[in-house]
C-alpha cells in the first residue's frame, strides 16, 4: 500500500484493517453491505477477489453471524462478521451469545460513527478504531488494534476464547486529499503486526496426584482432544459425548450415558469420583451423577468459565495432575456393561419405527461416508445422536445452536473439504430458513439437511407444532433441491453425496417419543436384573 495518494481515511483504514486480518489469519469473512460499512465491503471483495480471503456476502445480519459461527467452529480459526450500525448489530446477539457459551472467536465488526462501549454490556468487549484521520502514525495504530481483539477472541493470552467487538466509525462524508503522510503498509514478509502467543498454556498443576478411587472421565464440547490418552493411561472409562473431539476415539464407552441412568446399575459400577472435561451436557444421567454429593467431581478448565451446572465441583485443576491408575478390572468391567449395552440398544431401535428420532440418529451416522462433516441441531437431534448413534471413526459432529442451526451447518460445510450433512428438526429449519437465501454468485456447500418430523402429541399440536409449511415451495423458493423419503431404503440412498445443497425430508407417523426413550432406559437397565 505504501505511501497511497487521493485516498480517503475511512478507505485508508478499512484496507489496513483487512489486510492485518489475513496476516493474522483470518479465512473467512462474512459480509451484510450496507452504507455505512461500504469501506469495509470494498476492501473485502478486493481481498477476495486477489485470492486472499473467502468473503461470503449475505442479506441479514442474524443468519450471517451464524453463518461465521460455523466456520469458526469448523476451522478453530477467528471469523469477522461485518454489520452496520449498532441497532442492526444487535440482530447478531443471538449468534455472539452462542459463542460465549461454546467458547468460539466469533469476531464482531461495525461501523458505527457513535460510540459503541457497552453496548452489548459485559457479553462481549468492544474497542474502538477512532474516527480515521490522514495523520501520521495511524497505520501503527490501527494494525495493533486489529491484533488486541483477534488476542481477545483467541484467549491467547488468559485462556477465554469467545466473541469480540471492532467498531470502525467511518466518516459519513468523502474526504480525498494528498498523499498519506506515511506507509501504510504491514510488517515485511506478510508478518502480522504483533505476534502473540500460539496458545494460552495453562501452568502445570502441582500438589498430590489423585488418589486410586473409581473414576469415570465425561468430555463434552471444547474439551481438550488428550484427554483420550489421558483416560487410556489411568485405567478410566471415558463416556464422549458428539462434539467432543474424543467421540470417535478408541476405547469410548459408547453406551456410558444410558449405564450410568440405570437405577440399578452394580455396586462394581458405580464412579466415586468423574472428571469433567469440556461442557457435556446432552445426558440427565450424567447430570444426576455429578450432583450426587457422594460422587467427587474434579472440573478440567483453561479459563475461569468452567462447568458446574450443579455447583458440587471439588476441584477445577487447569491441568491433569499425576494420578494412581485405577485396576484394570475397573475398565474392563465397564467395557463388558458397554458391549451388553450396545446389543440391547440395537435391539430396542430396530423395533422402532425406521423415522423414528433414535432409530433414524444411528442410521443416518452409520450411513454417511468416511470424513464427512455432520452438524447436529439441538434439542431432540442432538439427544437421539448420543444416545443412538455409537462412536465413528472419521466422522466429524457439530452441535448447532436452535434458531440458526441452518446458518451454522452451512457455515462448517463451506470450511469443510469434502460431503456434510446435518440433522436437524423441522422447527429448527424454519426458524432459520433465512440462512437457505444464498446469491446466485456466491458459494454453496455439498450440504445434505435431513429434516426430520416434529410432531407433538398429546394435544399440544397448536402450542408446540409447527406452521403447515410447504417444505418443496421452500426449498424452490430457495433455489435448493427438495427430496421426500418414506421408507429407509430411500433415506439411505438419498444421503450419496451429490455435491448439492439439498434438503431431504423424512416423511412421518406418530411417534410416542417419551415412549421410545423410555423403553430404551428400561432396557438397559434390565441388564442388570428386576429394578429394585
Amino acid at each position: 500500500m505504501t505511501r497511497l495518494s487521493g485516498v480517503n481515511p475511512s478507505a485508508a483504514a478499512a484496507a489496513v484493517v483487512v489486510d492485518e486480518l489475513i496476516r493474522a489469519g483470518v479465512r473467512h469473512a462474512v459480509l451484510v453491505a450496507g452504507p455505512r460499512n461500504a469501506p469495509l465491503a470494498i476492501a473485502l471483495n478486493a481481498a477476495d477477489r486477489a485470492g486472499r480471503i473467502t468473503l461470503h456476502v449475505r442479506i441479514d445480519l442474524r443468519s450471517a453471524a451464524f453463518l461465521a459461527l460455523g466456520l469458526a467452529q469448523r476451522t478453530l480459526r477467528p471469523v469477522p462478521v461485518v454489520g452496520t450500525d449498532a441497532e442492526s448489530a444487535t440482530h447478531a446477539l443471538p449468534a455472539l451469545r452462542v459463542a460465549e457459551q461454546t467458547r468460539v472467536p466469533l469476531v464482531l465488526l461495525t461501523a458505527e460513527a457513535e460510540w459503541q462501549e457497552g453496548t452489548f454490556g459485559p457479553l462481549l468487549p468492544t474497542v474502538d478504531l477512532g474516527m480515521p484521520r490522514r495523520e501520521p502514525g495511524r497505520n501503527a495504530a490501527w494494525r495493533s488494534t486489529v491484533n488486541r481483539v483477534l488476542a481477545t477472541a483467541t484467549g491467547v493470552l488468559d485462556g477465554y476464547i469467545g466473541p469480540a467487538h471492532l467498531n470502525l466509525p467511518f466518516a459519513t462524508t468523502v474526504e480525498v486529499g494528498d498523499a498519506w503522510p506515511d506507509s501504510l503498509d504491514g510488517r515485511p514478509d506478510g508478518r502480522r503486526w504483533t505476534t502473540l502467543p500460539v496458545g494460552w498454556r495453562p501452568q502445570p498443576e502441582v500438589g498430590p496426584p489423585l488418589d486410586k478411587v473409581p473414576t469415570l472421565v465425561v468430555a463434552g464440547p471444547g474439551a481438550n482432544g488428550g484427554i483420550a490418552l489421558l483416560a487410556a493411561q489411568y485405567n478410566w472409562p471415558l463416556i464422549a459425548e458428539p462434539g467432543s473431539p474424543s467421540w470417535g476415539a478408541p476405547g469410548v464407552i459408547a453406551g456410558g450415558g444410558l449405564l450410568l441412568g440405570a437405577p440399578n446399575l452394580p455396586e462394581p459400577l458405580r464412579p466415586a469420583r468423574i472428571v469433567v472435561a469440556g461442557r457435556p451436557e446432552q445426558y440427565g444421567s450424567v447430570r444426576r451423577w455429578l450432583a450426587d454429593p457422594e460422587v467427587e467431581v474434579c472440573v478440567l478448565a483453561d479459563s475461569p468459565l468452567w462447568p458446574d451446572q450443579a455447583g458440587t465441583a471439588d476441584r477445577v485443576l487447569r491441568s491433569m495432575p499425576a494420578a494412581v491408575p485405577n485396576p484394570q478390572e475397573w475398565l474392563a468391567d465397564w467395557h463388558e456393561a458397554d458391549r451388553l449395552a450396545g446389543i440391547v440398544t440395537a435391539k430396542v431401535l430396530g423395533d422402532l419405527p425406521w423415522w423414528s428420532g433414535l432409530r433414524l440418529a444411528r442410521t443416518l451416522v452409520a450411513a454417511i461416508p468416511v470424513e464427512a462433516q455432520v452438524s447436529i441441531g439441538d434439542g431432540e437431534p442432538l439427544r437421539d445422536v448420543t444416545q443412538a448413534s455409537g462412536p465413528r471413526d472419521g466422522l466429524r459432529l457439530m452441535p448447532v445452536p436452535a434458531g440458526g442451526g441452518v446458518a451454522a451447518a452451512i457455515g462448517a460445510a463451506l470450511a469443510h473439504d469434502g460431503p456434510a450433512y446435518a440433522l436437524l428438526g423441522e422447527r429448527s429449519l424454519l426458524e432459520d430458513a433465512g440462512a437457505l437465501l444464498i446469491g446466485g454468485t456466491e458459494q454453496r456447500p455439498p450440504l445434505t439437511l435431513v429434516v426430520r418430523p416434529d410432531v407433538p402429541s398429546g394435544g399440544f399440536e397448536r402450542l408446540f407444532g409447527i406452521p403447515a409449511t410447504r417444505l418443496p415451495a421452500l426449498a424452490a423458493a430457495s433455489g435448493i433441491e427438495y427430496r421426500a423419503v418414506s421408507t429407509e431404503e430411500e433415506f439411505v440412498e438419498a444421503l450419496d453425496p451429490t455435491g448439492l445443497l439439498r434438503i431431504v425430508h423424512v416423511i412421518p407417523g406418530q411417534e410416542d417419543v417419551a415412549g421410545s426413550h423410555g423403553r430404551l432406559y428400561a432396557a438397559i437397565a434390565a441388564i442388570f436384573g428386576p429394578v429394585a
